[in-house]
């Protein structure tokens, strides 16, 4: 539930700013959907990958453009 959260988020974000196109934001918000609605077909691999991987480097491309 907290990575779904977080997902949700990241949506917030784009409605606060609009104009910032360089997070990927259908990407974002996909997952989130896939794992609030398929939560059966969730293949831990990937989230763990996700959050190891992709997620530190949301991090530093949200903080960069919000400075």
């Amino acid at each position: 539930m907290q990575f779904q959260h977080l997902w949700e988020t990241a949506g917030k974000i784009r409605v606060r700013f609009p104009n910032e196109t360089s997070l990927p934001y259908a990407k974002i918000i996909g997952f989130r959907n896939f794992i609030a609605h398929e939560y059966l077909g969730i293949d831990i691999g990937i989230v763990w990958e996700t959050l190891q991987e992709d997620l530190p480097m949301l991090e530093r491309q949200i903080w960069d453009n919000l400075r």
